[in-house]
């Protein structure tokens, strides 16, 4: 999009200072490597405190997390094995920190449909992310993921690379019980909340009733 990418992790550090400030009602004045406030309120503020999550995966955004925010907030194709390193990186010793993510889900009686529509937004997303910590976490190496990267710049289709342990891997997508037993791991990851990103062609609907009466429940559960 033709935007710098200058000092992300300084900006990001003055971002949270700058949020903190005036969700406290406070007037700000900043003048950083990236953001520049001058006398800034806002007209209303919160009347309790808000939590400020990061969207970071990376090692040393995480550990910027753990010094200025309450939480983070994970990408997409995170994993367990992710989640857990999140908590060790940036929620160690934090007796409240928030860790929510980004969890490819479809559910169906018929595991194999559920499966299969998830597999396309694998492939995808294993492209974009060829090669970044978030996918090392979860086992998936360069040399696994480089047919994706392959793929997407040549504009072809990758999904029938995506084999199970793929699936599994990365997402929540079978039939109810075994959607159940993928919770679990999640969950004893570390995680706090699952925020399900549907395949392109899911019937919504469907896909929302059977999270409220099949998922929602063993979440809870499991948390």
């Amino acid at each position: 999009m033709g935007i710098p990418f200058k000092a992300p992790l300084g900006g990001l550090r003055e971002c949270v200072a700058i949020v903190r400030g005036l969700l406290a009602g406070e007037r700000v004045t900043l003048r950083g490597e990236v953001f520049t406030v001058d006398g800034v309120k806002l007209e209303w503020s919160p009347p309790e405190a808000v939590p400020v999550l990061l969207g970071v995966k990376g090692p040393k955004a995480l550990r910027l997390a753990g010094e200025s925010a309450d939480g983070v907030h994970c990408a997409v194709l995170a994993s367990p094995e992710h989640v857990a390193r999140v908590r060790q990186t940036a929620g160690a010793g934090r007796s409240r920190f928030t860790v929510i993510a980004y969890v490819l889900t479809a559910i169906s009686r018929d595991g194999r449909h559920a499966r299969e529509a998830v597999r396309p937004l694998i492939a995808h997303y294993l492209g974009v992310l060829h090669g970044q910590s978030i996918l090392l976490d979860a086992g998936l190496g360069p040399d696994r993921t480089r047919p994706f990267r392959e793929a997407l710049d040549r504009g072809a289709a990758a999904a029938h690379l995506v084999d199970d342990a793929l699936i599994d891997a990365v997402a929540v997508a079978g039939t109810p019980e075994h959607c159940r037993r993928q919770l679990a791991r999640w969950a004893e990851a570390g995680l706090d909340a699952p925020i399900a990103v549907l395949p392109r062609d899911a019937d919504v609907l469907e896909q929302i009733a059977l999270c409220g009466e099949i998922l929602v429940p063993a979440w809870r559960g499991v948390r």
